[in-house]
């Protein structure tokens, strides 16, 4: 399993949703949101995606929004890229590249990958 983080900026005048991501890397990527309650971490999937209003920056980091990449075709190794599809609702789709890293913070801070999006209305 891994875990995926980015920046989406949406330039655009229109709310735009991520509806869902892709790689041939992985069997399956969904989008998760990780929360602190009364002292306890829970995670779970956010089956309809996450809005990204106009004008807004949302970040996908730890202990927050993030990808999980699931069922990883072969192990993932530090400083390999993996090719990822994300998928919109209200926007293009757009083809990125995550850096592996490893998460036990032993590695120099990697610049995010960052997104601007143009939302558009239907």
């Amino acid at each position: 399993m891994g875990v995926g983080y980015m920046a989406i900026t949406n330039n655009g005048t229109s709310d735009i949703r991520f509806t869902s991501a892709m790689t041939p890397r992985a069997k399956r990527v969904s989008i998760h949101e990780s929360r602190m309650t009364d002292g306890v971490m829970s995670m779970r999937p956010l089956e309809n995606g996450l809005m990204i209003p106009a004008g807004e920056t949302v970040e996908l980091e730890p202990h927050s929004y993030h990808l999980m990449l699931e069922k990883l075709k072969g192990p993932l190794k530090e400083g390999e890229s993996i090719p990822l599809t994300v998928t919109f609702e209200g926007a293009e789709n757009m083809d990125v590249e995550l850096n592996v890293q490893p998460l036990d913070g032993t590695s120099k801070p990697m610049k995010k990958e960052t997104m601007d999006m143009h939302g558009h209305q239907s």
